[in-house]
């Protein structure tokens, strides 16, 4: 039987019924739709406004049995309503800070386009309108440009995740996103950072963000782990920097330190930020707060750097790429570099770790020498050999 009562914390902390005259809470005592007992409080301050909430909820769970859904709230419940209640507080819990960020990002995209409908309504059809509209028009904050098919399909991976949730949580008896199209996306960026580009970045970047960009080519950490590297993650006994769960893929690595590092990091520490709370704990910082860099911050600063470097067609990204080809050209395995930039299997690490052009031209350069110099077509002694 549904009922209404108040309640009240004791001394030790334990609820007890009490009297409608004394101060608690009001909660409701029913049971659902699979005959299950429920017991939630409530903001009522009198126990009318009690009866009148356990009215409401009875009557959503006749509707949610009428309409075959198994949540009651399913009847209600819009897409805004649930991405900014329900999804995104449940990813700002379960997900990296990064993740959570993006997403808050793509929210903002998705709202306009399916904001106001319910979220049972919501059918494959219009989800695959949004990202054919996405893919013709672009979207880029205040910008109307082109995305990349990639951008697109981290759209419709934020959908697919959602209404994942919403699944989950009965909220929606299938997933629209299941049997959309998925972009084929173009993974074969192949741009490293040219010795020349390296130095003039160098020289144009401000005096904080050089030891990020230098860092960045000699650990070929990514933008978010830079970004969040604490002190404490740089084990100077070791000569390691220690990447842990909160990096992409939540794999633990260890990146050796080179020389190089080592004298980057003695020269930030002689310039410690001191704030009312003490020291930063970040390696690299906002120097009026001490805090770490949100990623969007950082890019802007990295667009602004290649524009008074004079560098074009350069991402930041790029650097992590620079630096395992180094890696390649000197004959480091694929697999050991993928253990330093944290790929669980050598196929990613592939589009990352390429060989120069002149370094393939010196390997095809082998066939016109033998082991013992002769060129193996005529068996004369090639004079370009190189053994």
């Amino acid at each position: 039987m549904a009922t209404v009562y108040k309640m009240a914390k004791s001394e030790g902390g334990k609820w007890r019924r009490c009297r409608a005259s004394e101060v608690g809470t009001w909660f409701l005592d029913y049971r659902d739709q699979w005959s299950r007992r429920r017991r939630e409080a409530t903001t009522a301050t009198t126990k009318g406004e009690a009866e009148k909430l356990l009215l409401q909820k009875r009557s959503a769970i006749t509707r949610a049995e009428i309409a075959g859904v198994g949540n009651p709230d399913a009847i209600s419940m819009t897409y805004e309503k649930f991405v900014e209640e329900v999804f995104l507080p449940h990813v700002r819990v379960t997900r990296r800070t990064r993740t959570y960020e993006l997403y808050m990002g793509y929210a903002e995209a998705t709202i306009p386009a399916f904001g106001a409908m319910k979220l049972r309504a919501i059918q494959q059809g219009d989800v695959q309108r949004f990202l054919d509209k996405l893919t013709e028009q672009g979207w880029k904050r205040d910008e109307k440009r082109p995305l990349a098919a990639a951008t697109i399909n981290r759209h419709r991976e934020f959908l697919r995740c959602a209404f994942y949730e919403a699944q989950r949580r009965k909220f929606v008896s299938e997933n629209p996103v299941v049997g959309t199209r998925r972009l084929r996306e173009d993974n074969e960026r192949r741009r490293t950072a040219l010795p020349w580009e390296e130095k003039a970045l160098l020289k144009a970047a401000t005096e904080w963000f050089q030891p990020m960009i230098q860092t960045a080519l000699l650990s070929g950490l990514r933008l978010g782990e830079l970004a969040d590297l604490r002190w404490e993650a740089i084990d100077r006994e070791r000569q390691v920097i220690r990447i842990g769960q909160g990096s992409k893929g939540h794999r633990h690595r260890e990146v050796p330190i080179t020389p190089d590092l080592v004298a980057i990091f003695d020269a930030l520490l002689e310039k410690p930020f001191v704030g009312p709370d003490g020291p930063s704990p970040f390696v690299f910082y906002d120097p009026d707060t001490g805090r770490t860099f949100s990623k969007n911050r950082i890019e802007w600063f990295w667009k602004m750097t290649l524009r008074r470097a004079g560098v074009k067609n350069l991402h930041f990204h790029d650097l992590r790429r620079s630096f395992a080809s180094r890696l390649a050209q000197k004959g480091v395995s694929l697999q050991t570099i993928a253990e330093l930039l944290g790929h669980s299997a050598t196929y990613v690490t592939e589009r990352y770790a390429y060989l120069r052009p002149e370094d393939l031209r010196e390997a095809v350069a082998l066939l016109s020498g033998g082991e013992d110099g002769r060129n193996p077509a005529d068996g004369s002694t090639s004079a370009t050999a190189t053994g």
